[in-house]
C-alpha cells in the first residue's frame, strides 16, 4: 500500500457513490447526462426546484407562469459529453503538519477518492499543485483516473516540501487553460495563507463562471494544534511564508491559545468575505481530533469523508456536473 491509499477501499467508495447516485438531488449545474459530441450546453427540459439545486438554473419567467412564490422552475441542460473534475491541492510547507497527522495526507486521501468516483462516472480530472508553478498538471478521464491520481498523489507526498519560510505564490493562468465549461473545481487547503495580490480570490471567481462550480473545502487542525501547545514549556514561533517573528518566547496559557484562534479564524473569515460568489461554495471543515496520529486521521477520515458535503456534491449526480 502507498502512504496515499485513501483509508476507504474502492469497493466502499463505488457502492457510496451509487447510494448518493439514488438519494441526493442535485447541487451543481445540471444532470449527469451523455452525448456523442459537442462542447456546449443545450436546453433539454424543465423541472420543479429542489432544495440544493443551483439557483442561477430557474428559469424566473416559467416560474411566474407557473403560480404561487418560491414555486420555481429549473432548466435542464445536456451537459458536456463528459463532466469535468479539478482538484487543487494546497502543497505549502506548512500543510505537512501536524506532524504526525498531516493536512496534505488527508487532502492526498480525499483527491484519490474523488478522483476514483470521477472515473467511474466516465468524467475527466484535472489535479494540480496550487504553489508550485513548475509541477505538472494532470489530466486524464475515464478509467485513467484512478492510477493518473495515484501517481499525482504519490509524486506529491515524496517530493521534498518547500521550506516554511518560503512566500507561496499563486500563478493562475497556467490553471485557466483547463477551466471547461459546466464543470466543478475543488480547492482542498487550511485556508491560512495570505492572499495579499487577490490571484487565488480573482482565479476562484473566473472559476465559477460559464456554469462552474467551485467548492472550497477547509482542512482544520487549529483546535489540535493549539492543544499540543500547553504540553510544552515556551513557544518560539518560526517565521512563516515571508513573516518573521524574531526570537520571542511565548508562554502557551489559555490566553494565547485563543488569541491565536481568534487570528486564524478571522483570516479564514476575510478569505471567505472576499471570495465569495454566487457559484462558490464553502463546505464545511473537516477538523482534526485532538492529539491525532496517522491512526486516528485515517479512523476520522473513515468516519467523515462519506457523508461530507464534498463527496456527495461530487458523487450524487454519478459525476460532477
Amino acid at each position: 500500500m502507498g502512504m496515499t491509499d485513501p483509508p476507504l477501499s474502492p469497493d466502499h467508495l463505488s457502492r457510496a457513490r451509487l447510494r448518493l447516485r439514488k438519494t441526493v438531488p442535485m447541487r451543481g449545474v445540471g444532470s449527469h447526462l451523455r452525448r456523442r459530441a459537442g462542447q456546449s450546453l443545450e436546453f433539454r427540459d424543465y423541472r420543479d426546484y429542489q432544495l440544493g439545486d443551483d439557483i442561477r438554473r430557474v428559469d424566473w419567467r416559467a416560474s411566474a407562469r407557473k403560480g404561487p412564490a418560491r414555486d420555481w422552475v429549473l432548466k435542464l441542460f445536456e451537459a458536456e459529453e463528459q463532466a469535468n473534475l479539478m482538484i487543487l491541492v494546497d502543497d505549502r510547507a506548512a500543510m505537512r503538519l501536524p506532524d504526525p497527522a498531516e493536512k496534505l495526507l488527508f487532502a492526498l486521501w480525499a483527491l484519490r477518492a474523488l478522483a476514483h468516483v470521477a472515473g467511474e462516472a466516465g468524467d475527466s480530472i484535472v489535479l494540480a499543485r496550487m504553489f508550485t508553478s513548475n509541477s505538472r498538471i494532470v489530466s486524464v478521464s475515464g478509467r485513467a483516473c484512478a492510477s493518473a491520481a495515484e501517481a499525482f498523489a504519490e509524486d506529491l507526498w515524496s517530493s521534498s516540501a518547500a521550506s516554511l519560510d518560503a512566500t507561496p505564490v499563486f500563478e493562475p493562468n497556467r490553471l485557466r487553460r483547463h477551466l471547461f465549461p459546466a464543470s466543478v473545481v475543488v480547492v482542498l487547503s487550511d485556508l491560512l495563507f495570505a492572499d495579499e495580490d487577490g490571484s487565488v480570490g480573482a482565479f476562484l471567481k473566473d472559476a465559477q463562471k460559464s456554469w462552474r462550480q467551485v467548492i472550497i473545502q477547509p482542512l482544520d487542525t487549529v483546535d489540535a494544534e493549539l492543544a499540543s501547545l500547553t504540553t510544552t514549556g515556551g513557544v518560539k514561533v518560526s517565521d512563516t511564508e515571508g513573516r518573521s517573528f524574531g526570537d520571542a518566547v511565548f508562554t502557551p496559557d489559555s490566553q494565547l491559545v485563543r488569541d491565536l484562534r481568534m487570528r486564524l479564524d478571522a483570516l479564514r473569515a476575510a478569505h471567505e468575505n472576499r471570495w465569495r460568489g454566487p457559484g462558490i461554495l464553502y463546505e464545511r471543515p473537516f477538523v482534526w481530533p485532538l492529539s491525532p496520529d496517522r491512526t486516528t486521521l485515517a479512523d476520522h477520515f473513515r468516519a467523515t469523508f462519506l457523508t461530507s458535503d464534498l463527496f456527495r456534491a461530487v458523487s450524487a449526480r454519478g459525476g460532477v456536473v
